[in-house]
């Protein structure tokens, strides 16, 4: 369950980043056109308000998971879950290594 969540976590910051990134460029791109009397600068609090919402969603549906027994697979391959996580520690250090620079 732990590398299900993470697994999401870690998409739905892939997707939050997708979802900034498509905000900004419409809204630089529509940045000068008068249909938008208030400008175009809401649309970056309008995707991270949907990101927000898929975010809560996605833990709803862990949290749902978790308690539910009925989705229990079995038995747990400790060595493919350790590899998995040392893998993702891995990268959450580069990322913070690369975000310190």
């Amino acid at each position: 369950m732990a590398l299900l969540a993470d697994g999401w976590h870690m998409a739905t910051h892939a997707c939050a980043l997708g979802i900034a990134a498509a905000a900004y460029l419409f809204a630089r791109q529509h940045a000068r056109n008068s249909r938008f009397a208030f400008g175009t600068g809401k649309f970056g609090d309008l995707a991270a308000f949907s990101s927000a919402i898929i975010l809560s969603l996605i833990a709803v549906q862990i949290f749902y998971e978790s308690v539910n027994p009925a989705g229990s697979s079995g038995a747990i391959t400790y060595g493919e879950a350790i590899a998995v996580a040392a893998l993702g520690l891995g990268v959450n250090l580069v990322s913070g290594v690369a975000a310190a620079r």
